[in-house]
């Protein structure tokens, strides 16, 4: 374990949210109420959320779905999520957006 809780892997602490179910029952309560997902959540056992840019690039090439409509980046500092955007678009062709703080999106 590291000072702040996490282990030295960058998995998720063992009470947060990001340890939370996964599947129909999976869900988030951002500001303190329950708001369950409307989307199916899974867990990609080999896959860190903290990869770099050239990795989270190669994973959505490689990944063999098709290209999204959009990819919305919503995590991540913003100077970084703008270049990232820069890159998916650049590289993959991809339209990605990064959502202003506070903005909402309906995703169909």
């Amino acid at each position: 374990m590291t000072a702040g809780g996490g282990d030295p892997h960058g998995h998720e602490r063992h009470r947060s949210p990001g340890r939370g179910p996964t599947g129909p029952e999976a869900g988030a309560a951002p500001l303190g109420e329950y708001v369950p997902a409307r989307a199916e959540v899974v867990n990609v056992p080999c896959f860190s959320a903290h990869a770099d840019a050239t990795e989270v690039i190669a994973w959505l090439r490689d990944g063999g779905a098709p290209a999204p409509s959009a990819a919305h980046l919503v995590h991540g500092e913003p100077d970084a999520a703008q270049t990232l955007r820069d890159r998916i678009d650049g590289e993959l062709g991809w339209n990605a957006v990064v959502p202003r703080s506070g903005e909402r999106v309906l995703v169909r």
